[in-house]
């Protein structure tokens, strides 16, 4: 793993691109600090491989702090200079700068900087990594090669435990998901046998991923795990709702579609509902924003994705109709409105009475 430190006077910015590193798999992120005094003590003790390091801060500017380690301090690590502001870039490649970041740092260029830090340090990334996709159709892959199991009902174990997220779930609570119609015994060898084939499918693809039986429950460590459901969940546990709109967009992002919808596991119905709520709540949230900076075609654009995952929600068909008026696209507003309503009118319910005021406009 590349061992990393972050320095940046401003904690937003810290958190963000924290948990684009240790998303990535391939950092460990070990330290964050808003000074040049703490950052210098620290490299003095320890080992670091490299330093993402903010070039505008008070005091002890980033240039200027870059020039202190690499001169007096160490010169085996290598500098990443992470920024919002693109003049300084011949200056930071004259103090030997490995790279030069821009904010809002974007994941994939990220991941090539990484690259190079892990060719230029012949640093070993062990053991793979296994990516896991849960919204829309349940998918594991090594590396970029998918991994294929013998049976559905090994997938789907696999993917009941990566539901609990590393918790542990009783063995009898697996059973009546997946063989509630099997007795006991023949539950049992069944369970046991698939426990196998979802082990026998991880280990032929390299991935190391241990999946543990303690006290009549199983639970899989996640240590080795990036998956869209857990940092999609995380974000939501841990940043309550701060970053910059960016930030929120790659969150808003990794829905694809409704978490596991087209394996339509039962057992994942209630956190199925529980993130579409988050992710429309997130998702009005920056169409909000849009609107406030005068932004309507993105807010539009993103209203339409997710029409097109909830069509049958009253605030998103909503607001998408009240801007689709405004910009005078009343024809594509009564489209919606009536893909909406005839939606409803399957499912045996009315439009909501709000949409008369909007429909007089029309």
């Amino acid at each position: 793993m590349i061992k990393a430190i972050i320095v940046d006077d401003e904690l937003p910015s810290i958190n963000i691109l924290k948990r684009l590193l240790e998303n990535s798999g391939k950092v460990q992120v070990n330290k964050s600090f808003d000074n040049a005094i703490d950052v210098i003590e620290y490299l003095k003790a320890n080992i670091v491989d490299v330093i993402f390091l903010d070039i505008q801060m008070p005091d002890v500017d980033g240039l200027e702090l870059a020039n202190i380690i690499t001169t007096k301090v160490t010169n085996k690590c290598k500098i990443v200079f992470v920024t919002a502001y693109n003049q300084y870039a011949i200056e930071a490649f004259e103090i030997n700068a490995l790279d030069y970041l821009l904010k809002p740092v974007k994941r994939d260029r990220l991941n090539k900087t990484l690259d190079r830090i892990i060719e230029e340090l012949n640093i070993k990334i062990s053991p793979t990594k296994m990516n896991v996709k849960c919204f829309g159709k349940f998918e594991v892959y090594a590396d970029k090669k998918r991994v294929k199991f013998r049976t559905k009902k090994a997938e789907e174990l696999l993917a009941l435990l990566i539901n609990n997220e590393g918790k542990s779930v009783p063995r009898s609570k697996i059973i009546d998901f997946l063989w509630a119609d099997f007795d006991g015994d023949k539950a049992l060898v069944n369970l046991n046998t698939t426990l196998y084939y979802v082990r026998k499918a991880l280990q032929d693809h390299g991935l190391d991923i241990q999946i543990i039986f303690d006290r009549e429950t199983y639970r899989i460590d996640t240590s080795n795990i990036i998956c869209d459901y857990f940092a999609f969940k995380n974000y939501f546990t841990n940043s309550n709702i701060e970053g910059d709109i960016s930030d929120i967009n790659e969150i808003l992002d990794l829905y694809k579609d409704d978490y596991f919808i087209a394996n339509d596991y039962v057992w994942s119905i209630s956190m199925r509902l529980s993130l579409k709520e988050k992710y429309i709540s997130l998702m009005l949230l920056v169409v909000e924003f849009y609107c406030n900076n005068e932004e309507k075609e993105k807010a539009i654009v993103l209203l339409k994705d997710a029409f097109s995952k909830e069509c049958i929600n009253d605030a998103i068909v909503y607001k998408l109709m009240e801007l689709l008026i405004e910009e005078k696209k009343y024809s594509l507003a009564l489209k919606y409105y009536n893909s909406y309503k005839n939606t409803l009118k399957e499912l045996g319910r009315k439009p909501n009475k709000i949409f008369k005021k909007l429909l007089a406009l029309i």
